[in-house]
């Protein structure tokens, strides 16, 4: 794939993860499994009506890491948002040819609640909205927004 495509294609994407969160802070972690090894990405972003900001080079890296999952690699995109002073919400979706489809709760619950280095089962962050409920991810597409 030409790596000017797939870098449109994953700007694409992350505008149409952007378009479906609420206004407020958000974290963005992202994961592409690829041949040479996984590579990661994390960025805050603050939207708010008809603007995201995010830092000019986490924006990149991020982009950098959405676009190893076009032709050779598989990942996932992880948004932790703060609502309010308390509650925190947790979306998810499994990325692969830059394609994005949305994880069960059950799924994220299973990530977002393993200790990376034990393996072992930990609780969510206080104040987190209960997963059952809390995270239907939306289904994102490849849609210009922002």
């Amino acid at each position: 794939m030409n790596p000017c495509c797939e870098d449109d294609r994953a700007i694409d994407l992350l505008f149409s993860v952007l378009d479906v969160l609420d206004d407020g802070v958000h974290v963005l972690t992202a994961l592409a499994v690829t041949p040479d090894g996984p590579m990661t990405a994390m960025a805050m972003v603050e939207n708010r009506p008809g603007v995201s900001e995010m830092d000019v080079d986490e924006a990149n890296r991020m982009v950098r890491v959405l676009s190893m999952t076009a032709d050779q690699g598989v990942g996932g995109l992880v948004v932790r948002s703060r609502k309010g002073v308390r509650a925190r919400r947790v979306l998810g979706w499994r990325i692969s040819g830059l394609t994005a489809a949305p994880v069960s709760s059950a799924e994220l619950f299973d990530v977002y609640c393993t200790d990376p280095s034990t393996g072992e089962p930990m609780p969510p962050e206080p104040y987190t909205e209960p997963f059952p409920t809390c995270l239907s991810s939306p289904p994102v597409g490849l849609t210009t927004g922002r």
